[in-house]
């Protein structure tokens, strides 16, 4: 296997379990007892991509309230959950986003929020990206988000750094602020929250491709088998 993808995997599975609380206690005792190769092995045994045939398909009710992308009559919806202060999500954006680009006509794209409460970030940055959406520009504040995580993940004040992407989108600032205080923006980031966690949403980022969880897409190119 190519090194640089079994860093990839490495990079995307490790990140997205150890969102989850439940299983690091888990992964801790497993690198303690199996080592590196131990991993290595585990992760090459879970490289195809497929729905979860164990679950069922789940209403998750997309409507034209959802940030989404392509065409609403595409025959394939892919729903994303996730957190823009999680590294995995920010790992997985350009996939989604090259995947989504591909397949305009195939495949609508549609956002959802899941800001874990570990981030603490991830609840404002949410908020922002919901305030610019109402100027019409959700995803272009998304992919400045991602790109930069590194700048506000970790701030005590990430506003500054938010509104410094929204004037590089040219959005009316003080919109942004009040809508970004909002009861709308609040309700709808807890109206996706909500819904992952009905849907059994529980690490981030977590997708579903017409109402199915997928397991371990690793790669563009696993994303389009699911097409298949």
């Amino acid at each position: 296997m190519d090194c640089k993808l079994l860093l990839l995997k490495t990079f995307l599975t490790m990140n997205a379990l150890m969102e989850n609380k439940l299983v690091a206690g888990t992964i801790v005792a497993v690198l303690l007892f199996v080592g590196l190769f131990g991993v290595w092995k585990m992760i090459n045994g879970t490289t195809s991509t497929s729905t979860d045939t164990n679950q069922p398909v789940i209403d998750l009710k997309v409507t034209n309230d959802d940030w989404q992308k392509g065409s609403a009559s595409a025959s394939a919806t892919l729903v994303e959950y996730s957190d823009f202060q999680c590294p995995a999500c920010k790992a997985y954006a350009p996939l989604v986003e090259a995947f989504a680009d591909k397949n305009k006509d195939k495949v609508r794209l549609v956002y959802r929020h899941f800001p874990l409460q570990q981030h603490k970030n991830a609840l404002p940055a949410s908020l922002f990206a919901e305030a610019a959406g109402m100027q019409g520009k959700f995803f272009e504040m998304h992919d400045k988000l991602f790109e930069g995580q590194s700048e506000w993940d970790k701030v005590s004040d990430p506003e500054k750094v938010f509104i410094k992407y929204a004037e590089e989108l040219k959005l009316d600032i003080a919109k942004l602020k009040a809508d970004a205080a909002s009861q709308k923006a609040k309700d709808s980031v807890n109206q996706d929250m909500a819904s992952g966690n009905s849907a059994g949403v529980q690490a981030t980022p977590t997708f579903f491709m017409n109402g199915k969880k997928i397991v371990s897409p690793q790669s563009l190119e696993d994303f389009e088998k699911l097409l298949q």
